[in-house]
């Protein structure tokens, strides 16, 4: 990976976009290895060139995205807050991203409409959730869930439940029960039916039973 990258780079000398692309997909690939010295300088070597290419600006989301779930892995939870934060600043300030583009409807396809699309809003944001989540920061985790929540018309229906269960278990641990039971029955309505039908029908046959242990234990 990293020799071919030398010798494309000896190559394209002045196709610096490209250059930056193979660092960032062999970046990805040392990430999967766990080499995360290799793949933090690659993604430093994307990111650099992204940001000096006006072109190339819609790239720098994904490139700081991809940080941010390398310092995830590494358990360094400051550290994937804060590339989080800052690619959920573009996403969000996506509008003023459009006016480095003239042709911005090409760069788009180009991209395969990834940069711009809502779910990747949603994504970061409940990624971000999850991290406060797991430092049992719960108000911060629910703060960026409920962002991610906002666009819920946009967002796949397993993401939409994945993230409304995890507001359940924040709920649930906070003693909020009636809230933990509704964001459970809105993430999984079928299997949550299913268990209410289970405990009504527990309930029914336990106090159909009661008389008779009363009964027991008195004469006994």
């Amino acid at each position: 990976g990293l020799k071919a990258l030398n010798i494309r780079e000896k190559i394209l000398p002045g196709n610096r976009p490209h250059i930056a692309d193979s660092c960032n997909n062999v970046a990805l690939i040392c990430h999967q290895l766990c080499e995360y010295e290799k793949a933090l300088s690659l993604f430093k070597i994307s990111l650099q060139i992204y940001e000096n290419d006006d072109d190339q600006k819609l790239r720098i989301p994904m490139c700081l995205n991809n940080m941010g779930l390398l310092y995830l892995d590494q358990h360094d939870y400051d550290k994937s807050i804060e590339y989080y934060f800052k690619a959920l600043d573009l996403y969000i300030n996506e509008d003023d991203l459009k006016k480095y583009h003239e042709e911005i409807g090409f760069t788009y396809n180009n991209l395969g409409n990834h940069e711009q699309d809502p779910e990747k809003f949603i994504t970061i944001s409940t990624k971000i959730g999850n991290i406060y989540h797991q430092k049992g920061d719960y108000d911060l985790a629910l703060e960026h869930y409920q962002k991610a929540l906002n666009y819920s018309d946009n967002s796949p229906p397993d993401l939409l439940s994945s993230v409304l269960m995890s507001v359940g278990i924040i709920y649930h641990r906070q003693h909020k029960y009636n809230l933990a039971l509704d964001m459970y029955k809105r993430g999984n309505p079928d299997e949550m039916e299913q268990a209410l039908r289970n405990y009504k029908s527990s309930l029914r046959i336990r106090q159909k039973s009661l008389p008779r242990v009363e009964l027991i234990d008195y004469v006994c």
